[in-house]
Formats: C-alpha cells, structure tokens, sequence
C-alpha cells in the first residue's frame, strides 16, 4: 500500500469517525444524553425511544382504529340522518298537500257558508218586513179599523146579494129550459101526429084517384102541395121520408 492510498483511507477514517460523532451527538442530543454518555446508556435510552416508538405506533393505530370505528359509525349516523331527512321531506310533502287540500275544502265550505248567511239574511229582511206590515196593521187607528171592517162587511154582503142573484138567474134559466123543453116535446108530439095525418093524407088522396070514374073527376080532386108535406116529414126528428107526386 503506498502513501497515497494510506492518507486516502485515514481521511476516509477520519470523516467517518467525525460523521460518527456527529451522529453520536445528533443522537445523544435528540435522547437527552450527555455527550460523554456511556455505550450502556445510549443503548438504553435507544432501546426506550424504540419501546416508545413502538407504544407510540400502537396508539396511533389504536387511534386509528378508533378514529375509522367512529367515522363508520358518523357515516352510519349520516345515512340514517339522510333517510330520516328523505323520510321527513316525504311526510312534508303530504302534510303540504294535506294542507293544500283543507285549505281548498275550506274554501269551498267558507263560499258555501257564506251562500247559505246571504240566502239566511234574505229570509230574515223578508220576515222584517211580514213583521212590520203586522205591526203597522196592529197599530192602526181603532176608527180606520172600524172603516175597514164595515167596508170588508160591505164587501161579504155585497157578495152575498150576487150570489144570490146569480142563484135566482140559474133558477129562472132552469124554469125556462123546462118550459123550452117542455114545448119542443109537445111540438115533437105535433110533428108526430101530422106525420101521420100526412100520410094519412096521401093514402086517401091515393084512393080518391082510384075511385074517380073518369080524368074529369080525377082533375077536381085537391092539389097535393108536396113541398109542404116534405118540410112536414122532415120536421119530424129521425125522419127524412119522401112524398108521392099529386097527378
């Protein structure tokens, strides 16, 4: 080995070992130490800071684990939250309509009730006033009450004496209808007999031909007046019969 390869490693050395104190130092500083501690105590207080480093991992996982058990749990929380938020907003939302609903109905029904006060206060003005036209006929002067019941006595009687006459114009229509139909009957009767003086008649004016001896004493016969005698028999109700022609 020569020269220069020797001053090449203790330089080497010689910056590791002050690397190495510096570590020390770094080390002893960070421990808490004396910088003249001794191997023992660096061991032991690296060994304690290692222990610590270690108890120091588990409560950090400890919190961890805790920390991740609460979030699942505000997570659970946040979802039962927003279920229970959706479930509030679904029964708002009918209790809106509900109430949209009654509102309506109340409408309606205000509208109804107030047709109903309106058709109420109408009855009422009417009876007012049937009221007040009693109590203004009740308060009326004894004389003009005394006027109005000889006029409504006035009245009855004059109705009375109508009826009545009335009644005797029936009576006397219905004496005369008897005395007309009486004399239709007789002249029915009449109309009866000379139906059969007429026939009765041409039968004998029939026989008087028959028995002329000759046209000379046919001719002095008395002349039939067929148009009397048909006016005759047609007068007679139900009849319509036609004479002989006289010769």
């Amino acid at each position: 080995m020569n020269q220069a390869e020797v001053e090449v490693q203790l330089k080497v050395w010689k910056e590791l070992a002050v690397s190495k104190q510096m570590l020390m130092k770094a080390a002893t500083d960070a421990l808490g130490l004396q910088a003249d501690c001794t191997a023992e105590e660096l061991k032991q207080a690296l060994a304690e800071t290692i222990e610590h480093g270690k108890q120091a991992d588990a409560r950090i996982k400890a919190t961890q684990d805790e920390t991740r058990q609460q979030l699942d749990a505000m997570e659970k929380r946040i979802k039962a939250s927003e279920k229970a938020q959706k479930t509030a907003d679904q029964e708002r939302d009918t209790a809106q309509t509900k109430l949209d609903k009654f509102e309506r109905d109340m409408g309606v029904e205000r509208q109804a009730h107030l047709q109903e006060m309106k058709a109420i206060k109408a009855q009422i003005g009417e009876r007012d006033r049937e009221i007040k036209a009693i109590h203004k006929a009740l308060a009326d002067t004894p004389e003009n009450v005394v006027k109005k019941l000889k006029q409504l006595k006035k009245q009855k009687t004059d109705e009375a004496d109508a009826r009545k006459q009335i009644e005797a114009q029936a009576a006397g229509l219905r004496k005369e209808k008897r005395k007309v139909e009486e004399s239709l009957s007789a002249a029915e009767e009449n109309l009866k007999k000379a139906e059969k003086l007429v026939k009765q008649f041409r039968e004998l004016h029939e026989l008087a031909k028959e028995w002329a001896s000759d046209e000379k004493q046919a001719k002095k016969l008395p002349v039939v007046d067929e148009e009397m005698l048909k006016d005759l028999e047609k007068a007679v109700p139900g009849k319509d019969k036609k004479g002989g022609k006289s010769s």
